[in-house]
């Protein structure tokens, strides 16, 4: 049974960030104690909304959950994406032969795009038997980047939202309680996105699996580059052009935030799985060929 709902403000504000939205890096007003409960707690939902005279423009609506709901919303977030799932975690343990292993099995056999996010700096990288164990989901499209200092976890596909505080641990599914806040609203898909875009990404670089480096991981034949490119982002056939890298829709997409190092998937000269930036749109080999 659902803990309760949660509707997050949303909207240009000149004031604060409620507790909840600092969560998600969203402006929300500071709301004053006619707009309160009556012990005026400042990180409660006001009981007036219309008190806040405009401000209050759109909702994100989150449903809250417990461990067991949190853990069963992660499940069903991979098991029922269709085009993209996104784990964000800092700390992974989760191996190929438990739920969240077989979940993601599962969605790269229907071809869906699956990246997962972790963290990877001086304190805290990926362990060589974790590294091992994962390398079969890598080769079979499983995309892995490390983000230093990454404390966020988020999990989203292209119609659910889970902001958590859920490791993929071991001791997280067993041992201790968790919450969770849940959203099909595709405004709030659109917001945990666009947080990652701006907040993750950037500094986010492809951890590399042994079976990548020695070419078990599917790519396409080498071949000297030619006016025929790829997107980047879809794969789709496009002109060769290095500065525009994306087909026309993706393009545009990518012009919304205009980040240089946001992470994609396929290089632009040969079509290869690839992590590829607007800055770098081409694989090592097809770099190369151009100098």
């Amino acid at each position: 049974m659902n803990v309760g709902r949660v509707l997050i403000p949303l909207g240009p504000t000149r004031q604060g960030k409620t507790r909840v939205g600092r969560l998600l890096g969203l402006r929300t007003p500071t709301l004053g104690r006619e707009a309160l409960p009556a012990l005026g707690d400042p990180f409660a939902i006001p009981r007036h909304p219309s008190t806040l005279a405009g401000h209050w423009e759109a909702h994100l609506d989150f449903t809250l959950l417990n461990t067991e709901e949190t853990i069963s919303r992660l499940l069903t977030l991979i098991r029922t994406a269709k085009t993209r799932v996104v784990l964000v975690s800092p700390y992974v343990t989760m191996g190929t032969a438990d739920r969240v292993g077989h979940a993601i099995r599962e969605a790269l056999s229907r071809d869906v795009k699956v990246q997962m996010f972790m963290r990877d700096d001086e304190q805290t990288n990926p362990k060589e038997h974790w590294l091992a164990e994962t390398a079969p989901l890598a080769a079979r499209g499983l995309r892995v980047f490390g983000v230093p200092a990454l404390h966020a976890k988020l999990y989203f596909s292209e119609s659910n939202a889970l902001v958590t505080s859920l490791n993929l641990l071991a001791s997280s599914f067993l041992n201790t309680i968790e919450a969770g806040l849940w959203s099909t609203d595709v405004r709030a898909v659109r917001t945990v996105e666009d947080f990652l875009s701006k907040y993750v990404q950037p500094s986010a670089r492809p951890i590399r699996f042994d079976s990548e480096e020695t070419g078990s991981v599917r790519e396409r034949s080498a071949r000297p580059l030619s006016a025929e490119g790829y997107c980047i982002r879809c794969g789709a056939t496009v002109a060769l052009d290095v500065r525009r890298p994306y087909c026309r829709g993706d393009f545009a997409k990518w012009s919304e935030w205009g980040n240089e190092d946001f992470v994609d998937r396929f290089c632009h000269g040969c079509g290869k799985d690839y992590p590829t930036t607007m800055r770098r749109p081409l694989c090592e080999g097809c770099f190369r060929r151009t100098n």
